[in-house]
């Protein structure tokens, strides 16, 4: 897929780094928003278990293992 972009325009392989950083953002980021809507009538039906403690394991292990995966990434 690179290579067919760089047929159109330079790209700095470099960067490819960010992608595993990028992504424990995005989850942060998506966590965050949906505490912002939990208060909201169609998002209580749509995820009944947000915020309980089942919840909180996962979202945490998930955290967890992505930490773990950008630690041995930027060791490579």
């Amino acid at each position: 897929m690179l290579e067919g972009f760089e047929r159109f325009s330079p790209f700095d392989r470099s960067t490819l780094r960010l992608i595993e950083p990028l992504r424990f953002m995005r989850m942060i980021y998506f966590l965050a928003w949906r505490a912002r809507q939990r208060n909201d009538y169609w998002f209580r039906g749509s995820f009944p278990d947000w915020g309980t403690e089942a919840f909180w394991i996962k979202e945490t292990e998930d955290l967890r293992v992505q930490a773990e995966v950008i630690r041995t990434t930027l060791e490579e």
